[in-house]
């Protein structure tokens, strides 16, 4: 489950609790972040690592 909070137009908070179908074991767990405006974010890691899971997420 995801939680995204718009505090303002200028900040985005988000928490990330996230398990792909069928599994028992989470693949995000309490990911917290924060997120200004104008502000550049780079989310990269190994393969597996779940970057692409918080992408999908927080889309």
């Amino acid at each position: 489950m995801s939680r995204i909070t718009d505090r303002s137009e200028d900040i985005l908070d988000f928490k990330i609790d996230f398990a792909y179908e069928g599994k028992k074991e989470k693949t995000l767990d309490n990911v917290k972040g924060t997120i200004s405006k104008g502000q550049c974010v780079v989310l990269c890691g190994e393969s597996g690592c779940g970057d692409n899971a918080i992408m999908m997420t927080v889309q």
